[in-house]
């Protein structure tokens, strides 16, 4: 079997260092990672179950954006528009059943709970009398 000819010139690794990779600082440890929820903890008990990593920190970020929002006395606006219902409902009948159904409502809700999250940090980051 003959070496495979590559389709670019080979270049010169003879600059290259490199270092263990233990010592190199990781941007993820063990405490980001989600823990066990226990019902009887309530809201609060999920909310600080949830990781601290991708999509769970954005949400940490938005209800902190809210509160800050909150405690300084801001109004926030919510808006839904009917696509999100209509696509629930549509996605809903065309994969029939009660289960189907539901998890359609719950992913349409999820989406606009996202698409709300973003419109409130939005909003909560701006300064007094501006607008998105």
């Amino acid at each position: 079997m003959s070496a495979v000819k590559l389709p670019y010139e080979e270049f010169d690794l003879s600059g290259v260092t490199t270092y263990p990779l233990a010592s190199r600082a990781s941007k993820v440890t063990h405490e980001d990672f989600a823990k066990p929820w226990d019902p009887s903890t309530g809201l609060s008990g999920w909310f600080d179950a949830l990781p601290k990593l991708l999509a769970a920190s954005d949400f940490r970020a938005v209800v902190a954006a809210v509160r800050r929002a909150h405690a300084d006395g801001r109004a926030l606006v919510w808006g839904l528009g009917a696509w999100v219902c209509i696509g629930a409902l549509a996605l809903g009948r065309m994969l029939k059943g009660l289960q189907a159904r539901r998890a359609a409502v719950l992913s349409a809700i999820t989406f606009a709970s996202v698409m709300v999250m973003y419109v409130v940090f939005r909003v909560s980051s701006l300064n007094r009398g501006q607008f998105l």
